[in-house]
């Protein structure tokens, strides 16, 4: 048995990760790779110039639904590819990096250069054989058509691409804007990386119903182990962490995050300033969102209720589970009169995400 099997087992063993068929068949092809990756750098100091004169390895991408425990793979077939130049990178941040190089490329030759993007190859192929991307996605029809380019110049340099994604390539960027001039490149990811789907068949909302009460009181000294409990039950075993999330230039944490499950306090979730695209941002990452403390929202600012409302509204329309704990029952949460219409909305929902009954 490999190392990285091995290693995987053991933490199923000391129950930090429950053990899941789907996944094992993914680290099997991930263990396939590093061998190959392994035997096709023979010594570490193996020079970069000749890989492209090899045939390149075939890459592998891992796409499977949120809290599939895909950056968990990722995070093991990392840290157990030893000898292997490698570097690796959130795909968001891979992105706003890329297009940071290209102006300054553009800046520092006056606009006289006809491929930025070979040279920016050029750079990467100088540091690592194997590129591995978290949440490859695609948003813009200008970062596709970008991207495409730049992983052209990438393979002819050599390089193995690894990566995890929520969608199959087939199904990168669907529906959106000229989309028709970017499925070359769609094909192409399929003849450089192998494809896996790590869809399992846990339906985690109704692991969600199996937990009924879902609000509880903060004057009840147990709702922070209620909300504990529907975490670890939710979570199957996927270790804990926090987990950066991008959005444009901007960033923001969710503090404690597994498998697909967000927990927040109030004040991190409302008390910021994020809008309903930083929650959207979310419910692609998240298939549950748990807050704890929500305060009798007459005392607080407009804008913290304002922000709970358009969470709830985009969890609500995403269908993310949620459960909370809070100072008032679901129906006394907010009593003002300036945003009282729309909270009525808002509780109403609550209510029935919740399955509240007072």
């Amino acid at each position: 048995m490999t190392a990285l099997l091995t290693h995987y087992l053991t933490l199923c063993k000391e129950q930090h990760i429950q053990k899941d068929e789907a996944q094992i068949g993914a680290l099997k092809k991930l263990d396939n790779l590093s061998q190959n990756l392994l035997n096709y750098v023979t010594t570490p100091s193996f020079p970069f110039s000749l890989w492209v004169k090899k045939k390149p390895l075939r890459g592998l991408y891992i796409y499977g639904g949120v809290g599939r425990g895909k950056s968990m793979l990722m995070d093991l077939f990392f840290d157990h590819l030893k000898d292997v130049p490698k570097q690796r990178y959130h795909f968001h941040e891979f992105m706003l990096m890329i297009h940071t190089e290209v102006k300054t490329i553009m800046d520092t030759k006056g606009g006289n250069t006809d491929h930025p993007l070979e040279k920016i190859a050029e750079k990467l192929a100088s540091q690592a054989l194997v590129i591995c991307f978290d949440e490859f996605h695609i948003k813009d029809i200008t970062d596709a058509m970008l991207l495409s380019r730049l992983m052209g110049f990438l393979w002819k340099q050599g390089i193995v691409l690894v990566a995890t994604s929520n969608f199959p390539p087939d199904e990168l960027y669907k529906d959106g804007y000229q989309r028709n001039l970017i499925l070359p490149f769609f094909k192409e990811i399929s003849k450089k990386l192998e494809t896996y789907n790590l869809n399992g068949t846990q339906d985690y909302r109704q692991l969600f119903k199996a937990e009924k009460e879902r609000y509880f009181l903060t004057s009840n000294s147990k709702s922070t182990q209620h909300l504990q409990t529907i975490f670890d039950h939710l979570r199957q075993g996927s270790p804990i962490t926090s987990k950066k999330l991008s959005l444009k230039k901007r960033h923001w944490v969710i503090p404690k995050y597994a498998g697909g499950v967000a927990w927040f306090q109030f004040d991190e979730i409302c008390g910021q300033a994020l809008g309903a695209s930083d929650y959207l941002e979310l419910t692609h990452h998240v298939h549950t969102v748990l807050v704890s403390g929500i305060p009798e929202l007459a005392d607080e600012s407009l804008d913290r209720v304002k922000r709970l409302i358009t969470l709830i509204d985009v969890l609500y329309d995403r269908e993310i589970n949620f459960a909370a704990s809070g100072a008032k029952p679901l129906t006394e949460l907010y009593t003002d009169e300036k945003e009282n219409e729309l909270f009525e909305r808002t509780s109403s929902r609550l209510i029935s995400m919740t399955n509240y009954s007072q």
